[in-house]
């Protein structure tokens, strides 16, 4: 989920509906309930482990480039990217403890990040089923 602010990054229309009052015309005090614990809680989550992620992916790289690729093979979007590395320097990358321990850390936050994710998703669905009821739907 490098980068991936598809689902937090309109904050701003939230922001609106509070500066200008228009979130007083809705009607249901669970949606307005669910709608700012959403962007007060679930979105600073995201945004703070996407923050992380991107903080350990540069490091990962900028400690990667330590190292000589032989080839790299990519192979489309949505699909891994194959990156060979030559033999010496596998087994130098296996002992960098710095390496290893960026990779620990990176991975946690990929967990936490996708965690995260997935309670965002739990409640966006519950805010369309009740922006749908409050429309009537």
């Amino acid at each position: 989920m490098w980068s991936n602010y598809e689902m937090v990054e309109n904050k701003r229309f939230f922001d609106a509906l509070i500066s200008t009052g228009a979130i007083e015309y809705i009607k249901s005090n669970q949606l307005k309930s669910e709608l700012s614990d959403y962007y007060n809680l679930e979105y600073m989550k995201l945004k703070s482990a996407i923050f992380s992620d991107n903080l350990c992916f540069n490091r990962f790289s900028e400690i990667l480039t330590n190292f000589k690729m032989d080839s790299i093979k990519w192979n489309g979007m949505d699909k891994l990217t194959l990156h060979h590395f030559n033999p010496n320097d596998i087994r130098k990358i296996r002992n960098d403890t710095k390496l290893k321990s960026t990779a620990l850390e990176w991975s946690m936050y990929m967990r936490m990040e996708i965690g995260y994710a997935n309670d965002a998703k739990k409640r966006i669905h519950l805010i369309k089923k009740l922006i749908n009821q409050e429309l009537n739907f």
